[in-house]
């Protein structure tokens, strides 16, 4: 009604892909229209809208949702780096935006990024703790181990209840070999197993331990 009255504009193209985006993320294909029908129009109203520089906090984070999903890390990188420039303090898109980082194999880039994510923590302690993380792999695949290791030593220090840092460890001991002994990546497992003693946890040090006795 409103676009036959006054006719259309991009705050009005814009507020009708809000629409279709939240109802399609709240009801999947329970709704009028399935995601195959809104969804070309959602993405190509955002992808407008960013390149005339008309858009908001919530757009940049919506597309870069729905790039993040589709694998397009790329295009989900430039609007990460957008998000980040806009809302500095905001770890989750400093983390999401690492993540594009490592897929892209930047992982120089990387590095900062996810330190911003580890300085801006998120309210749930697991994410921040993710973003120690993504930080320890930054600095692994960028040949540093011995950042890796202060970072996870850091991340063990602050959530000491978490398995995640000692099986990291472990795994630095098969990508730099000459800083660990084999007593070294034992004590990382059993201090894995003895503090986060879960399915999980077990299937991946035994793993680690079985990838040992082969080298």
């Amino acid at each position: 009604e409103y676009k036959t009255n006054k006719g259309d504009s991009v705050v009005l193209q814009l507020a009708l892909a809000n629409y279709y985006y939240d109802a399609i993320k709240r009801y999947q294909n329970q709704w009028l229209k399935t995601p195959d029908e809104v969804m070309p129009l959602v993405i190509k109203t955002y992808e407008a809208a960013v390149k005339k520089d008309v858009y908001d906090e919530q757009i940049l984070s919506n597309l870069a949702e729905i790039y993040t999903g589709r694998k397009d890390f790329t295009k989900a990188e430039e609007i990460f780096e957008k998000l980040t420039q806009k809302v500095q303090n905001n770890g989750s898109y400093w983390y999401n935006y690492t993540v594009c980082l490592m897929q892209n194999q930047k992982y120089e880039k990387a590095i900062s990024t996810a330190q911003k994510a580890v300085d801006n923590p998120e309210e749930n302690p697991l994410f921040h703790y993710d973003a120690y993380m993504i930080l320890a792999d930054a600095y692994t695949w960028c040949g540093n181990g011995k950042d890796a290791d202060k970072v996870l030593r850091q991340a063990i220090k602050k959530y000491p209840n978490q398995a995640g840092a000692y099986t990291h460890l472990a795994e630095l001991y098969f990508f730099f070999p000459s800083d660990y002994t084999k007593k070294d990546l034992e004590t990382f497992l059993d201090k894995a197993v003895k503090v986060e003693p879960t399915g999980k946890v077990v299937n991946s040090c035994v793993m680690l331990l079985c990838s040992n006795q082969l080298m």
